[in-house]
Parts: C-alpha cells; sequence; structure tokens
C-alpha cells in the first residue's frame, strides 16, 4: 500500500486517533467533533450528518452503524469514523466521500503484503459510493451548509460561524511539530 501511495504522490501520515485506513482528496470531507470526554457521543455526531444529508436529499438512504461507519443503500460506505479520548477531551472525526476518486481510493488502500500481522486497528475493505453517485447535483457549498445548519440544531449553537485556516501556526501552535512526527514512521 504505501509503495503504490508514493509512486502516485500521495503523502502518507499517521494519526492518532487509530482506527483503519482512511484516503482523502479533495472530493473527501474530513468533520472532526472537538468535545469534553463526559460530552463524547460518536453516534450523535453521526446523527447530524445523516440528518442534514436526509434534509438535502431525503431520496438518500442513509444510516450509522455499530461500528461507526455511515452506510447509503446498507451496504455502500460513505463514511468512516476514528476517535481519541484523552483525560478531559476527547475528538471524533469522520469522513464524508463527496465525489473523491474512487479508482485512486481503490489503488492506494489495497495491501501490498496481505497476511501481516499488526497491533493496529485492522481497516475493514468495505464497498464505497461517493455521494454524488446518487445525488448527482448535491454541490459542495450545499452540503456544508446543510452540515453546518444541523451541527448547530443539534448542539443549540447560533447560526454564525467562523472559518479558520488550519494550518496556521499562530492559531494552532505547533502544529507544524506535530505534522512532521505523524508524517515519520
Amino acid at each position: 500500500m504505501e509503495t503504490a501511495m508514493r509512486k502516485a504522490g500521495i503523502p502518507l501520515a499517521r494519526r492518532r486517533s487509530g482506527g483503519g485506513t482512511v484516503y482523502h482528496d479533495l472530493g473527501n470531507l474530513n468533520l472532526t467533533f472537538f468535545t469534553s470526554k463526559k460530552a463524547y457521543d460518536r453516534q450523535r455526531n453521526l446523527k447530524v450528518v445523516t440528518d442534514a444529508l436526509r434534509r438535502i436529499r431525503p431520496e438518500l438512504d442513509v444510516k450509522a452503524t455499530e461500528r461507526f461507519d455511515i452506510l447509503l443503500n446498507g451496504h455502500l460506505k460513505i463514511s468512516g469514523s476514528a476517535s481519541r479520548l484523552s483525560r478531559k477531551s476527547s475528538y471524533h472525526h469522520c469522513t464524508l466521500l463527496h465525489s473523491a476518486d474512487r479508482s485512486t481510493l481503490s489503488a492506494s488502500l489495497r495491501p501490498s503484503c496481505p497476511g501481516i500481522l499488526s497491533n493496529a486497528t485492522p481497516s475493514v475493505p468495505s464497498p464505497v459510493a461517493n455521494l454524488v453517485d446518487h445525488a448527482p447535483t448535491l454541490q459542495w457549498e450545499e452540503l456544508l451548509d446543510a452540515l453546518e445548519h444541523q451541527y448547530n440544531t443539534e448542539f443549540g449553537f447560533s447560526a454564525a460561524s467562523t472559518l479558520v485556516n488550519p494550518a496556521d501556526e499562530a492559531a494552532f501552535p505547533g502544529l507544524s511539530r506535530m505534522e512532521a512526527e505523524l508524517r515519520s514512521w
């Protein structure tokens, strides 16, 4: 897998939250829910996503699973999850396949040496789909607006939002150090 990714010029990084292997490109949204450990609730977070999708595209059959994935039509994975809990805080992040390059996704996640045993949480291969395969007119802006609206509704926040640059070292001190650590093997 790592060899195929390097050949394709795809950067490889670890994540502290564990979980299986994840592929990201500009067609795959990553959502992160930061909370106190006490307020940690992955099913509630996934409900934000599924309720948002149902509100804007009621014809989509989306459900969160016990593995904290979101399936379309009962078997097509459109979202996977991972999380991390510390003494006082937690975060849960999940993907949402809008219009990812599925052929690159598949090639990147195919193990180059199947059968290797590891202490890592195993990846469970699943058939995947993009939302636009089943809702061709779904635009990014509409999806993001629906997610923001549903998040605010679920958690009782105002409609105001603030855009942040996730690469802003001043806003996120130590970001470069953490990035270097997670990119090293």
